[in-house]
């Protein structure tokens, strides 16, 4: 059984890495004064943003479970 937490932040690491890849072909087409440079820095953060959303969103909410303060809180509110 694969687990599906785990691809999805391997997922995200790929996404947020080709952002990089994009950030460096902005760089290019800055130093050639090209026209497309707001293109590739407007895709780059959407692209970055969405790979930090599926990267950490679900890392987080298995920390917070986790953690005691959040079995702490739990018990209170029962």
């Amino acid at each position: 059984m694969l687990n599906k937490k785990f691809i999805i932040k391997v997922f995200g690491l790929v996404v947020m890495f080709e952002s990089l890849f994009m950030l460096l072909c902005a760089g290019i087409s800055y130093y050639y004064q090209e026209p497309d440079l707001q293109a590739l820095l407007i895709s780059s953060a959407i692209t970055f943003i969405v790979g930090a959303i599926f990267c950490f969103d679900f890392t987080f909410t298995g920390f917070l479970e986790k953690s005691l303060v959040f079995k702490r809180s739990v018990f209170f509110l029962h």
